[in-house]
């Protein structure tokens, strides 16, 4: 349909393309909803707003629309086919920033912070776990910092008659542009960072050159990024991001992009900034403790197992400080607070083992918890945290400290506290917890057995037994009886008392 046709009632198809994007139109929202046709609706946004003089009403509609884009995250029996959703709006929002180059530009952004807030979630795609999306976010940053864009003409020829990608425009994007003259809403923020981040070497050129394939495509593209994490306007996409690429289950992807994240934190002070950074993302992570319900930031459903490896993985290799240390234990406690997420759970037992390197409070904590997880009623939760439990105490020389020492940045316990622990496990005991850890078979049903030896462990550890919790160890609570009917009968007045299966009438 012509542009023209839609000129009076272009703010009436502005919202209801807006409200389609973001999954307003079903009661049950995107999960319930055609993918495609948000796909769709997203090159529709492009088309319909590219070129066109936009009130400010309606650029905050289209950047709700566009962000909500990127966060869509919808899966179904295909997969992940919010990826489709995130694609188009990758290649709108790029058309968008390269109308901002111009002195007239249609859609005018108001300033160069939403500029930047485009450019950090096409950052955010380009580290992700997904290889196409990958490759797409990257080739299009390269091609809108480094060299020409591609147009939208492309992306609607790319969904509607499913024209493959080329190269991405890299090898034709070698050549800087620079930042070219200040406009109101161009450059965004720290573009001579970015711009280096994303200029390809000599060597990667001549490669794509050769063989025709994006520098992505290698995984490259981590190490080539992660040095943005120390500029704070891109730090919060990026590692969000990255965490899922890092915690993720796909092995080569997780294992480039957690060898690009372990060069940048060779620093202190980039230790500080992601360490901050990720107390901020369990912070803002919108935590629903109920059991089996989803845990979610965003749009993104089930990204906590990821976070919690990739937690784990950074406390195995020493880059969270110990001043760090407390608030991770308490936000990780809490994530996995009445779950029964096995993927949780399992990915919390390596950030509990991590902990426990530091002496004091915290180690005894952690501790309590790993001890619980032995007797929780999943069994490979079981066998997660013995295996785990296993190799921490094998790493143990001599004894085992458990006494309640003051950690750094929290104020001392009186010496004449009672409830201060000063238990010192002897060498001998924790090889004999380890041993029982080691041998007893924790996968079993038998509670019985099960039961015995977590109380042996308990004791050779010194650790006190739980009154809650999950554990198996926990006396189980007697059911109340409670009133659930009241009737009048021919025999009186009665209510009907206890608990399913074994209620019984009392008459007044």
């Amino acid at each position: 349909m012509p542009m023209s046709a839609l000129a009076e009632r272009r703010a009436d198809v502005l919202a209801a393309l807006c409200k389609e994007v973001q999954g307003g139109a079903l009661p049950g929202g995107k999960d319930q909803e055609d993918p495609t046709t948000r796909q769709y609706a997203v090159l529709s946004l492009g088309c319909l707003c590219i070129g066109a003089a936009l009130s400010s009403e309606e650029i905050s509609l289209l950047l709700s629309a566009l962000e909500a884009a990127m966060g869509d995250y919808a899966t179904d029996r295909r997969g992940d086919v919010g990826s489709w959703v995130r694609e188009a709006a990758m290649e709108v929002i790029v058309a968008i920033l390269e109308a901002q180059r111009m002195q007239d530009a249609h859609p005018a952004l108001p300033d160069a912070a939403c500029t930047t807030k485009l450019v950090s979630l096409l950052l955010q795609q380009a580290v992700e776990k997904i290889d196409r999306l990958r490759d797409r976010a990257y080739g299009l940053l390269c091609s809108l910092l480094c060299g020409r864009q591609l147009g939208l003409a492309y992306a609607k020829r790319r969904v509607l008659h499913g024209e493959a990608y080329d190269a991405l425009g890299l090898v034709s994007a070698v050549e800087d542009k620079g930042a070219g003259p200040a406009r109101k809403a161009w450059p965004p923020a720290q573009v001579e960072l970015l711009s280096g981040c994303l200029q390809p070497s000599e060597p990667v050129k001549s490669e794509i050159a050769g063989a025709g394939k994006p520098e992505a495509d290698r995984t490259a593209v981590f190490d080539a990024l992660t040095p943005l994490l120390s500029a704070e306007e891109y730090r919060s996409s990026l590692l969000l991001g990255l965490v899922v690429s890092v915690g993720g289950i796909t092995e080569h992807t997780a294992k480039e992009a957690k060898r690009a994240l372990l060069r940048h934190l060779a620093s202190e002070t980039a230790q500080q900034q992601v360490c901050q950074e990720l107390l901020r993302i369990f912070d803002t992570a919108g935590f629903k403790d109920a059991a089996g319900e989803a845990w979610e930031w965003g749009s993104v459903a089930g990204r906590l197992a990821p976070l919690l490896n990739t937690t784990g993985i950074l406390l195995s290799q020493d880059c969270i400080p110990l001043d760090f240390a407390r608030d991770i234990f308490d936000r990780t406690a809490r994530a996995v607070r009445n779950s029964r997420d096995i993927g949780r759970l399992r990915a919390s037992v390596a950030v509990f083992i991590g902990l426990m390197k530091w002496p004091g409070s915290l180690r005894r904590e952690a501790l309590a918890l790993l001890l619980q997880f032995l007797g929780f009623s999943f069994p490979t939760v079981r066998q997660a945290t013995a295996q785990a439990l296993y190799i921490r105490l094998l790493e143990e020389e001599g004894d085992l400290d458990l006494s309640d020492v003051p950690q750094a940045g929290y104020a001392p316990s009186k010496p004449d506290n009672k409830d201060v622990k000063t238990a010192i496990v002897k060498a001998e005991a924790v090889s004999e917890a380890q041993e029982l850890v080691s041998t007893t078979p924790w996968a079993t049903d038998d509670e019985a057995m099960l039961g015995a030896a977590l109380t042996e462990v308990y004791a050779k550890l010194q650790m006190e037994l739980p009154t809650s919790g999950r554990s198996i160890l926990v006396p189980k609570k007697p059911q109340e009886e409670r009133p659930r009917e009241v009737a009048l009968t021919a025999e009186g007045l009665g209510v009907r008392v206890g608990s399913e299966g074994c209620d019984r009438w009392v008459f007044l």
